[in-house]
């Protein structure tokens, strides 16, 4: 593209740029001529809004506030964690006991009760991941009731274990 115009020297265009002063308008010795500084500050403070919004809005940083939610609700199970350890506890206790007695009474574990069993601790587990990162607002008692329940299915799954030699 060219910056040639009728009428007007070629080397006009650089004693203007070289005239170029801050002091707002002014008038080039030529008549009918006004240059003035132009804002560059405006278009720089603009390109940096369009960096910071190029940056903030990727996959990353929004995988970023995914981790931070799951780390807010990993917080919250840890503050549970000595209430239901002391539940998880009990029916381990219960279930060992279970064992004990139909140990004594020559009852046979159930080894399709204890896949079924494993297979929903392992499916309560993997939801328990999943409810962390999902973001959708739970009721307060979803994240404590997941790890009672991981623990209900791995004691239940336990109790029908088949120990051999015993």
């Amino acid at each position: 593209m060219s910056l040639h115009i009728d009428g007007i020297d070629t080397s006009t265009y650089q004693t203007i740029f070289k005239i170029l002063r801050s002091k707002g308008f002014e008038h080039f010795p030529r008549q009918g001529t006004i240059y003035s500084e132009l804002a560059w500050t405006a278009a720089e403070e603009m390109a940096e809004q369009l960096n910071n919004q190029r940056l903030f809005n990727t996959s990353y940083v929004r995988s970023i506030d995914a981790l931070l939610l799951a780390s807010y609700r990993a917080a919250v199970l840890l503050q549970w964690l000595p209430w239901l350890s002391l539940l998880i506890g009990v029916m381990a206790v219960d279930t060992h006991l279970q064992r004990l007695i139909r140990a004594k009474e020559f009852r046979q574990h159930n080894p399709e009760l204890f896949a079924l069993y494993a297979g929903l601790g392992i499916i309560t587990a993997c939801a328990a991941a999943l409810a962390c990162v999902a973001p959708v607002s739970w009721h307060p008692f979803v994240m404590p009731l997941l790890p009672v329940l991981v623990g209900f299915w791995g004691s239940r799954a336990w109790g029908h274990y088949h120990r051999r030699g015993h």
